[in-house]
């Protein structure tokens, strides 16, 4: 194979050799002694079952083989689809493990945990997070009390307000996997999550909670109402766009979790996994249409490292070294170097084979990652290759400790926690959250929770703005290393009127324009609007609307609406009055004045010249004959109301207008016509056009001639009476006999050369 990566290659295949030395010769302090994670997942489709005792034995013999062939821990999936497989209070029971919802009579992760420690096996909690249901059938469930019948029903407009909707607004169900997908970007959901993750660490002695499926389908979500509505508002303080701003919901709703499950259990490890493709401009060579976790699913895991709410990702690198690309070896070095601090083990799959899996563990080793996780346990098992991996020599031959997390045993920095509610105690929604030293604006979400991860220790005042409960602030807040800092606020507790933070903006339109006005509030409880014109209340109709909401309507804007706009904001406090803002109504262009026709001598100056009434601004442009007139070392004000032409020729007699345009409309004077004076009479002598007057003109005369008083004898001869008197004669011949130039000689002007062709000029 001959691509890019393929030096790296070649390095990582000598140190596999090296690696493969070591382990031959058993020498103490060899890599595969030395602390790891080794994990595997265990999906619920691996080991549940509606049956207690089978389901019962599938839990030990992955236990007992997990511990036996040297793992040192276990994901065990408990949660999938919005319902468990375990008790819950908050979701109905798996069908996996209930077919008919109800309570099977034991606690499968429960069991499960017990199991895995009496195995020295760590236990992981293994949760989607944002998946609502699935079946690859598309059958719904048949619980009524699911998620799915509350928040993610495509056919009910009240109950999908949690569900992804594409970019064309329309809510989608079963997209990748056959999953439902709930949208990041909904506060309530993302408290909803949190809430089972919760549940699991208050009740369960779980060593980690680890979590799948934080992610989109793809690109072409979520444009929910909420998501669009927070995305414009105030739910997007740091003015981010779409993708960036769908990213940083997931973002912050595991760093609010992080922080949850770090006040009431410090020592539980949080993990995910994340596709395994980061970004494009990563990895040389690698086409864009792969996909990329961080364009294609709006997943931004290394940024997740970054903000501390990880203690180790897996990403799913599903994909052997050598043939098409991708390339495990490639993909792997750039989640090492952006852990930020944190743990990563590389996810593999048993379906890329033994030799290969083998093969990655050491590779991961060399790299520098700390671990490795196997998918699945089915799938390994029904391929028998426990034994390949905890044979004498092999990576496993020897047990390892699960490595240390130094953040974890020695923090260098704590976490700031709170919730943010109204004086009944219930949760505010985005407000936002400011502390010193920071310019990070944190957002309460559905329940209230905000939080700030990695914060230095120190003393730290918190500044508090929500959207219909105003200010707040608290100070003197401590942080020590280590340390959860609650600092919980309540908001509205001294009563006070609205404030307005944005008025209304002037307004100078066309007549039958549209017009708005809109002003920006907060205060606590409910506000009110009210629009009012020149001090007096106004109604909606007659082309208004809106004028009880913030933002104001007119359509087919005219004078009959131009005045001030002002608006009362309200609240049970009291009211506040916005600034005023004019609408004014642009007049359209009308002349008072119109261009003059003048005669002009021959080398004088001529004038044109418009008055106008209505808008500015205005553009001018004259014209000649109906073409456009520009301005040279002769002409002037082209482009202005005034036309001034110096040295007057003949070929600026004409007809001249001005064409007025302005932000509204545009209008054309009338027509002035320029004379010429003093030219000499031209005479059309040249009949044949060939820019000359010869002997075939001087013929034509001769044929044509009818004498004095005599008419033409016919049309054909018109042009030969060159005087005009309706008969050719000899002052016809005569004024041909001053025009002839000679054959292929250019007639003069006077005859009809080039500089007069227009026979009209007296």
């Amino acid at each position: 194979m001959n691509h890019s990566g393929e030096g790296r290659r070649v390095w990582v295949w000598l140190m596999l050799v090296m690696a493969s030395v070591l382990a031959f010769f058993r020498l103490p302090g060899a890599w595969a002694a030395a602390p790891e994670f080794r994990g595997m997942w265990v999906t619920r489709f691996d080991w549940a079952n509606p049956d207690e005792a089978t389901a019962k034995g599938t839990i030990d013999d992955a236990m007992t083989k997990l511990r036996q062939h040297r793992f040192n821990a276990v994901l065990f999936q408990v949660r999938g689809q919005a319902d468990t497989l375990y008790p819950s209070p908050n979701e109905p029971w798996s069908p996996l493990i209930s077919p008919s919802g109800e309570d099977p009579g034991w606690d499968p992760m429960a069991y499960a945990l017990a199991a895995a420690h009496a195995a020295d096996l760590e236990f992981h909690a293994y949760i989607n997070t944002h998946t609502c249901w699935h079946n690859q059938s598309y059958q719904a469930p048949t619980d009524p009390n699911h998620l799915y019948w509350q928040h993610c029903n495509a056919a009910n407009s009240r109950r999908r307000d949690w569900l992804v909707h594409n970019s064309s607004g329309q809510p989608v169900q079963y997209v990748s996997d056959s999953y439902v997908w709930m949208a990041p970007g909904v506060p309530a959901a993302q408290a909803y999550a949190r809430k089972q993750v919760m549940y699991v660490v208050t009740q369960y002695d779980v060593d980690g909670v680890h979590f799948d499926r934080v992610r989109m389908p793809s690109a072409a979500y979520s444009y929910d109402p909420i998501s669009l509505s927070r995305l414009s508002g105030d739910g997007n303080p740091h003015g981010l766009g779409f993708a960036d701003w769908t990213r940083d919901q997931f973002t912050r709703m595991l760093c609010d979790l992080y922080a949850q499950i770090m006040e009431v259990k410090p020592h539980i490890k949080v993990s995910s996994a994340p596709l395994g493709l980061y970004r494009a401009d990563r990895y040389a060579g690698y086409p864009l249409g792969y996909q990329y976790g961080y364009t294609t699913a709006y997943q931004d895991a290394q940024a997740w490292l970054a903000a501390g709410a990880m203690d180790f990702i897996v990403p799913m690198i599903y994909w052997a070294d050598g043939g098409a690309l991708p390339d495990y070896s490639d993909i792997l070095p750039d989640w090492v170097a952006h852990r930020a601090g944190r743990h990563v083990y590389g996810g593999q799959n048993r379906s890329v084979g033994v030799d290969e899996l083998l093969q990655q563990v050491q590779v991961t080793r060399t790299l520098g990652a700390q671990g490795n996780v196997l998918f699945s346990y089915s799938g390994f098992s029904a391929g028998d290759f426990w034994p390949y991996y905890s044979a004498s020599g092999s990576v496993y031959a020897d047990s390892a400790a699960v490595p240390d997390m130094p953040w974890k045993q020695s923090p260098a920095t704590g976490i700031i926690i709170g919730h943010v509610t109204d004086p009944n105690g219930d949760p505010i929604v985005d407000t936002q959250v400011t502390r010193t030293g920071s310019s990070y604006v944190g957002l309460s979400s559905g329940d209230g929770l905000y939080s700030f991860l990695n914060v230095p220790p120190g003393t730290y005042s918190l500044a508090f703005l929500a959207p219909g409960w105003g200010t707040g602030s608290l100070s003197g807040v401590t942080v020590a290393a280590g340390e959860v800092k609650r600092a919980n606020i309540t908001l509205g507790l001294d009563p006070q009127p609205p404030i307005i933070t944005a008025n209304p903006a002037a307004q100078d339109v066309c007549p039958d324009l549209s017009a708005a006005f809109a002003v920006k509030a907060i205060g606590q409880g409910t506000l009110s609007y009210r629009w009012q014109r020149d001090g007096v209340d106004v109604q909606d109709g007659g082309g208004v609307s809106g004028s009880r909401t913030r933002q104001l309507w007119i359509t087919a804007a005219g004078q009959a609406h131009a005045g001030e706009y002002r608006c009362v904001v309200e609240n049970h406090v009291g009211g506040v009055v916005s600034a005023g803002a004019g609408l004014t109504i642009k007049a359209l262009t009308g002349f008072d004045s119109q261009p003059r026709s003048v005669s002009v001598d021959l080398g004088g100056t001529a004038t044109f010249e418009v008055g106008l009434l209505g808008a500015e601004p205005r553009s001018y442009q004259w014209q000649h004959n109906g073409a456009n007139v520009v301005n040279d070392e002769r002409i002037s004000g082209a482009n202005s109301a005034a036309l001034r032409i110096a040295d007057v020729q003949a070929e600026d007699q004409g007809s001249y207008a001005c064409i007025v345009s302005t932000a509204c409309d545009g209008s054309v004077s009338q027509s002035a016509s320029l004379t010429v004076l003093g030219l000499p009479r031209i005479v059309q002598a040249d009949f044949d056009g060939d820019g000359d007057v010869d002997l075939d003109e001087f013929a034509f005369v001769q044929l044509c001639l009818s004498g004095a008083g005599v008419p033409v004898p016919g049309y054909w001869c018109d042009p030969t009476d060159l005087d005009g008197d309706g008969d050719v004669d000899q002052v016809d011949v005569a004024e041909m006999r001053s025009c002839l130039s000679g054959e292929g000689v250019e007639a003069a002007y006077e005859c009809g050369g080039p500089a007069g062709e227009d026979e009209s000029i007296p």
